[in-house]
């Protein structure tokens, strides 16, 4: 038996990180419907609702972002479970803990950023990809394993960051439009890429990639 207390918790969240949390699908329908709604031009045809999808299969995540986001994800549930015990040995002058809650924060953060990245690269060639022939379930199924990844960013404290909680929330309701793009996109397409234009989706991603995780380790730290 491991004598490391992190040990069999991250081990656990590592097997299990691609189960994302259960969304409010009402309320995610909802916010789509509405959003179109208020970015449609006055000219256009009245939206048209969508239909509520079935529940979307559990996708896993490449490789390199799924060990990162465990990671990040397991020392998350740890780090808020622990949190009155880390707060009393703070108090007793531990020279560790604010190296810890460094560490733990630019783990989050680099999980994030990977993602971000890889979601920018999706978005940017999604129009043309959309456009090839037989590619449209592969950008489905793409879609779905992002919206795996924000599900479970959103639930790590990397989610809990005010500039970046807006942004993971706006790819949620893109990724489950993507996700669910009809046998005829075009339509629904055009409205997805205006969305993402009007927001400056697209500027907000690769200000944050450019910008790395943040904060940075000191020297000697890890």
């Amino acid at each position: 038996m491991s004598d490391d207390p992190l040990e069999e918790p991250l081990r656990s969240m590592a097997t299990d990180y691609h189960q994302a949390p259960a969304p409010d699908r009402d309320a995610m329908w909802a916010a789509i419907q509405a959003r179109r709604a208020a970015e449609a031009p006055t000219a256009a045809a009245p939206v048209v609702p969508l239909r509520r999808p079935r529940a979307l299969p559990r996708w896993a995540v490449p490789v390199g972002m799924a060990a990162l986001l465990a990671l990040a994800f397991g020392l998350g549930r740890l780090s808020r479970d622990g949190e009155v015990g880390t707060k009393a040995v703070a108090t007793n002058d531990n020279p560790a803990t604010p190296s810890r809650a460094k560490r733990d924060a630019l783990v989050h953060q680099a999980a994030a950023v990977e993602y971000l990245g890889t979601v920018e690269v999706f978005l940017t060639d999604l129009p043309q990809a959309v456009k090839e022939k037989g590619r449209k379930e592969e950008v489905s199924d793409q879609a779905r394993r992002l919206l795996a990844t924000t599900r479970l960013l959103l639930d790590t404290p990397a989610g809990d960051d005010r500039r970046m909680r807006p942004l993971l929330e706006d790819l949620e309701l893109v990724l489950a439009e993507i996700a669910q793009l009809p046998a005829e996109p075009a339509g629904q397409l055009d409205l997805i890429t205006q969305g993402l234009d009007q927001r400056g989706t697209l500027t907000q991603l690769r200000s944050k990639v450019s910008a790395g995780p943040m904060p940075a380790l000191n020297q000697g730290e890890l």
